[in-house]
């Protein structure tokens, strides 16, 4: 019961992450909307993905704005050093991903092409909102602030670190092959988190970064 009113946001970012991102609970808002406005809101993929992202990641920094705001605070000396280490961090991250690939003779991971594909006529803006902006954000908060730094507090931070890689590797795809292509990038961004004293808007940028980066290559491709 401690443990449970100790974490209660936590605990209840969880379920909304789950409803909404795992459980697809914008599909039946959509679907309901659809018999209401005689509409096919419902087949719209990226609509549907836009809600599972939009509306926790919302959400998220409602509940967690002073934990956001506060990390900041890890850029306050060295600045420029730290700023610039952002793009160098996904840099080495593009570098180990690509090697990865080529050593392995693997080609785009399928989730990646599926977004391509559901973002494929909408306008990159948009698909960088949800894709690029959002959807970091939600799974730094999920994966990083509350699976590795509040739950390090009762499983220690190695075995926190190790639980968060792996949910969020095996959650980004379902191929086996595609695992040795974001467990690296699952890493990295583990240990800018770690290395960054635990900073959310650190390893957020890195996120961000990696991910607009990737969809705009993705999107010109």
């Amino acid at each position: 019961m401690n443990f449970i009113q100790t974490n209660k946001k936590e605990i209840n970012m969880l379920l909304v992450f789950t409803i909404f991102t795992l459980l697809q609970f914008g599909w039946f808002i959509l679907f309901g909307l659809s018999l209401l406005t005689n509409s096919n809101l419902a087949d719209s993929e990226f609509i549907i993905s836009a809600i599972a992202f939009t509306v926790p990641a919302i959400i998220g920094i409602i509940l967690f704005k002073k934990e956001i705001i506060e990390s900041f605070a890890y850029f306050k000396e060295k600045t420029i050093l730290k700023i610039v280490s952002v793009p160098l961090v996904v840099l080495f991250t593009v570098i180990v991903e690509q090697t990865v690939m080529r050593f392995l003779a693997l080609g785009q991971p399928e989730n990646q092409e599926q977004l391509l594909e559901t973002g494929a006529e909408i306008p990159l803006i948009f698909t960088l909102l949800v894709f690029g902006i959002l959807g970091p954000i939600l799974e730094e908060i999920i994966f990083r602030h509350i699976i590795l730094n509040r739950f390090s507090h009762y499983i220690g931070t190695a075995i926190a670190s190790i639980i968060s890689i792996l949910i969020f590797t095996f959650l980004h795809t379902n191929q086996l092959s595609d695992y040795a292509l974001y467990l690296p990038g699952a890493v990295i961004l583990t240990a800018a988190y770690l290395i960054s004293n635990r900073s959310l808007a650190y390893v957020m940028a890195i996120h961000v970064l990696n991910n607009s980066i990737a969809f705009i290559q993705l999107h010109m491709s």
